[in-house]
């Protein structure tokens, strides 16, 4: 009989893994251990980073035209903090995940339509004056 070097139960002498825990044995020949997988350790709920407020900060900031980039940085952020913690969420951290996924989305997408509106606003000026140079000309 053989003892289960993770959880230390008996083990017949025969056996390739532990019938409590699911461990791998001690190999026959030179009774060198096998790897086991031990899972990460879970973060608990007192533990875990409070990223609500850089979640809502994110979505503050997609709202200008300004501030929309750094409105993606923040957001951007405050989703990697989220994905870093192992085990089950909080309810606020759940919050700031959706709100951080809107805040780059929004963020992204005022971006896009403030370069889109700015780049109409130079070639409309820019006919207008290529209007001013043709009316001059003729």
């Amino acid at each position: 009989m053989k003892y289960c070097k993770n959880c230390g139960a008996s083990i017949p002498d025969e056996s390739v893994f532990c019938e409590n825990c699911g461990a791998v044995c001690e190999a026959d020949n030179g009774g060198t251990p096998q790897p086991v997988f031990t899972p990460a350790e879970e973060v608990s709920a007192e533990s875990q980073p409070n990223c609500l407020i850089t979640a809502i900060i994110g979505l503050a900031l997609s709202c200008w035209p300004v501030t929309s980039i750094a409105g993606i940085i923040v957001s951007a952020i405050a989703l990697k903090k989220i994905k870093g913690i192992n085990g089950k969420l909080t309810v606020k951290n759940k919050v700031a995940k959706i709100l951080a996924i809107v805040g780059l989305v929004s963020s992204i997408f005022c971006t896009v339509a403030y370069g889109i509106s700015f780049l109409a606003g130079i070639v409309a000026g820019l006919s207008g004056v290529a209007d001013q140079v043709a009316n001059s000309i003729y």
